[in-house]
């Protein structure tokens, strides 16, 4: 083994252990419970199972009711209720892993289209992950329900990117088409987001071969993008999702144009917003430089001056993100509340954002890289999906990040991978080590206070079982409430504690009471 590539796996090694160590502080919240012990259905939903003791079959019956009657997500939840079902550890461990792989494969991709294998490298590209800030980070990867959706599709679907586009095996055994295929499935019957930006993705390679190929059809990746859409389709196609359109009447009533109108604002505001600032300032920081770059190598007169108007644009665009904490789009599009100047001010920003797309896919096609706008495209088309969806969570703005750290590490390592410019990137890895830091320490804040909750429900359980009358426990809330989800004593959060009830085998009349933190 080459001396460069034991230090990359050292690289990652360590940085699996760091992760696994920040996932022993990671506990069940909201409705995880419900999807542990099979009850988020609630009522609706019935079957032998108690607590958390579910067989396979039961998990089974569970899922399809789940994708007959609430939506089509089914596959992962799946997956979670296995390993739920042996235990929190299990848990951990393989969220652990999955993060580890997607970041390995971040790195492979990045360094294959480079040609460096460098743990430096390595460094830069472990070190984004410190770049999700706490509130995305609790929303997206430490509530495990969400995580399972919006994080484990990505892993097969960037070793995809790695195996059959970026070292472009030819295919050409029915092994390698099944695999590619299958890997696919994974990624595009899981989430709605997701699945759109790989069907997107695969149509593009499709395209792209067959162009490069003067209009021969490469059936291998013709049946890849079959497969996409098989998984796409199951997902999309539940009749449980159609029945959960009902719930939300008012939304799906609406003409496209009001659609839009309420949710491009939201879906901007969310991906370039106070809870995404590190990302924000560094995703246009890359525009800008890419924009600079555009414009000095401009020979065509009117080309250089609409890459001039996108320079300043995103000139502006990072200026004002950093002076003001809400970001330059909430700034712009929150000045005035009159209903002409939001309307003014959307179409502004819609127009800078455009131009900051045209800068970074022009800057790529120039240099006659198609794999990364061919990404970037894609993970723009995470949100598609979302301007037709009745809410727009934070943690939906999780999935174009983790796409476009290949776009972010690659230019990163143009800039700074050069001789004597790798301890330029010192800042940015003490930055991400220092959020990384932060967001730990916080959950191990809530640790004792989560392991004595739990300790206190199974002492319950286990003498409510032995005959003893029990009918009521005092819990701990939080130290810290910004390190943990929504609990059962928030407003309007009671219900968790019906989940609670079924996990731990307790009487539905069996009272939780929760009291404050105590120092």
């Amino acid at each position: 083994m080459k001396k460069n590539n034991k230090k990359v796996l050292i690289v990652f090694a360590i940085f699996f252990v760091l992760v696994l160590f920040q996932h022993h502080f990671m506990w069940l919240y909201h409705d995880d419970y419900g999807y542990a012990s099979l009850s988020y259905i609630g009522d609706v939903y019935k079957s032998s199972y108690a607590g958390y003791h579910t067989n396979l079959i039961d998990i089974i019956r569970f899922c399809s009711f789940h994708y007959n009657n609430w939506g089509g997500r089914v596959l992962y939840f799946f997956i979670e209720c296995i390993m739920l079902r042996f235990g929190m550890h299990v848990f951990r461990i393989v969220q652990s892993i999955v993060i580890t792989g997607i970041f390995y494969y971040i790195y492979k991709i990045v360094s294959s289209i480079i040609k460096k294998d460098d743990y430096r490298l390595a460094i830069l590209c472990v070190s984004l992950y410190g770049m999700f800030e706490i509130l995305l980070f609790r929303d997206g990867i430490f509530w495990i329900t969400a995580s399972v959706l919006y994080i484990f599709p990505l892993l097969p679907f960037f070793m995809y990117v790695y195996h059959y586009v970026v070292k472009q095996k030819k295919m050409n055994r029915i092994i390698d088409i099944i695999l590619s295929s299958t890997l696919l499935l994974f990624a595009t019957f899981s989430q709605e987001q997701i699945s759109a930006m790989v069907v997107a993705f695969v149509f593009m390679i499709l395209v792209y071969k067959y162009i490069e190929a003067k209009k021969k059809i490469n059936w291998a990746y013709v049946v890849n993008f079959v497969f996409a859409l098989i998984g796409f389709g199951i997902l999309m196609l539940s009749p449980g999702s159609r029945l959960r359109m009902g719930t939300t009447p008012e939304f799906y009533n609406m003409s496209l144009f009001e659609k839009l109108d309420v949710n491009i604002p939201s879906v901007i505001i969310h991906n370039f917003g106070i809870y995404t600032r590190v990302f924000t300032l560094v995703f246009f920081a890359i525009g800008l430089y890419l924009t600079y770059i555009n414009v000095k190598n401009s020979k065509n007169k009117n080309t250089k001056v609409l890459n001039s108007i996108a320079l300043i644009s995103n000139g502006l665009i990072l200026f004002f993100s950093i002076i003001k904490p809400e970001s330059y789009f909430s700034w712009v599009y929150n000045y005035k509340t009159m209903t002409w100047f939001k309307t003014i001010a959307l179409w502004l920003i819609v127009i800078q954002l455009a131009l900051f797309a045209y800068s970074v896919i022009l800057y790529f096609v120039k240099e006659k890289n198609y794999l990364l706008p061919i990404l970037f495209i894609s993970s723009l088309g995470t949100h598609a999906v979302m301007l037709m969806a009745p809410y727009y969570s934070l943690r939906c703005s999780m999935v174009m990040q983790f796409v476009d750290f290949i776009i972010i590490l690659y230019v990163l390592s143009k800039v700074f991978m050069g001789k004597n410019k790798y301890i330029l990137i010192i800042p940015f890895v003490i930055i991400c080590l220092f959020n990384y830091v932060e967001i730990t320490y916080g959950y191990y804040r809530n640790n004792a206070i989560n392991q004595y909750n739990h300790d206190v429900l199974i002492d319950a359980r286990d003498r409510i079982k032995n005959g003893e009358k029990i009918d009521r426990v005092v819990l701990i809330k939080m130290k810290d409430i910004a390190y943990a989800n929504n609990e059962p004593y928030e407003i309007n959060r009671e219900y968790i504690k019906n989940y609670m009830r079924i996990y731990y085998q307790l009487p539905e009349d069996f009272i939780i009471d929760y009291k404050d933190y105590e120092q």
